[in-house]
């Protein structure tokens, strides 16, 4: 029974994380401890003192993917893996020995998702990136009947860091998740270094977790900006040479064009993704020094990805979610205009 470190991560919501915590105080399996980083939460000590966890409490916001890393400057020295929650998940009782047992008995694994089942509807799954498309955007298990996966362990591109397990050794190696992300792309970008390194990532089935948060309908300057900022830095530092031209080009330009056609609906989508493309540019020599580190490390060729189907060289889930998010903006300005010619 290996020792293992829980990190759980937390901003600015104590009653989520109270249930998530007794939910993994529930956990059968012997040999873990319970972190807990957290960003602006009032009496947080007071849940520390009632739960007996390893606190980390931060004044500011410092985001998911630097409370990861600050999690794992923190954890035991006994500990072989690492899991991650998120404050809004809530286990069942064998989840962890599951998640364990598969790392234990492959060794070739590096990162394995729990199966994680929607709050609201628990037939249903939550996210899991099956593979990506050209430009980087996941063909996700979102929505998916939980019977279409079966009930064995499945290898996917990527895993959800609102509940997963890494081994200690390929988190030190990799560099875990990138603190210049904040939020929203970071575990796609670990996974990725992780499977570039010649480790699998997988889906473990027995292992249920429940996510409360549904996918995010609102768009708004904050979500664009970092999402167009980090999908940028995830292709530029993990793919070939040979196609980092076309998948960081094309997804570039794509942003670019983005600019005039959102801004009738939203100047202020517009602006964040200018502010978006000048942060990668200002850090772009930042991103080749760590691009040069993980082509050093990297054992897999994107053609053994793309032979196993997760690289895809298509666009359509990129353009289809681009043209949800521009049918959304049109209506809710629809909205707002109805909403302005009744009050007047």
């Amino acid at each position: 029974m290996p020792y293992v470190s829980i990190i759980i991560i937390n901003a600015r919501n104590i009653e989520s994380l109270e249930l998530c915590l007794k939910s993994v105080y529930r956990t059968q399996y012997p040999n873990y401890e319970v972190l807990v980083v957290d960003c602006q939460t009032p009496n947080i000590e007071e849940l520390a003192m009632k739960y007996d966890f390893k606190l980390i409490s931060f004044k500011n916001d410092v985001g998911p993917a630097k409370s990861h890393n600050i999690g794992f400057k923190n954890i035991s020295i006994d500990s072989k893996y690492i899991v991650f929650l998120d404050n809004d998940v809530e286990v069942t009782p064998y989840w962890l020995k599951e998640l364990v047992d598969i790392m234990e008995n492959d060794k070739s694994i590096g990162v394995a998702q729990a199966c994680i089942f929607q709050y609201k509807h628990p037939n249903k799954l939550d996210h899991s990136c099956l593979s990506i498309d050209l430009l980087g955007s996941w063909i996700s298990t979102y929505g998916l009947e939980v019977n279409s996966i079966g009930n064995k362990t499945i290898e996917v591109f990527a895993a959800s860091s609102a509940a997963c397990i890494t081994r200690r050794t390929v988190y030190k190696i990799t560099g875990g998740f990138d603190d210049d992300y904040f939020i929203y792309d970071d575990d796609t970008d670990y996974s990725w270094r992780v499977r570039l390194m010649g480790y699998k990532v997988v889906l473990v089935r027995n292992a249920v977790v429940y996510h409360k948060s549904n996918i995010e309908k609102t768009i708004n300057p904050f979500r664009v900006y970092h999402s167009t900022k980090n999908r940028l830095y995830t292709l530029f530092k993990n793919v070939e040479l040979r196609s980092l031209l076309v998948r960081g080009g094309i997804y570039l330009f794509l942003s670019l064009l983005a600019i005039p056609v959102l801004a009738p609906l939203n100047v202020q989508l517009s602006i964040s993704i200018i502010k978006a493309i000048y942060e990668f540019i200002k850090n772009l020599r930042r991103v080749i020094i760590k691009r040069a580190y993980i082509q050093s490390i990297r054992i897999i060729d994107d053609k053994v990805l793309s032979s196993k189907g997760f690289l895809r060289n298509s666009i359509k889930f990129t353009i289809n979610e681009l043209v949800q998010k521009y049918k959304y903006l049109r209506m809710m300005r629809d909205e707002l205009w109805m909403k302005s010619m009744y009050l007047s």
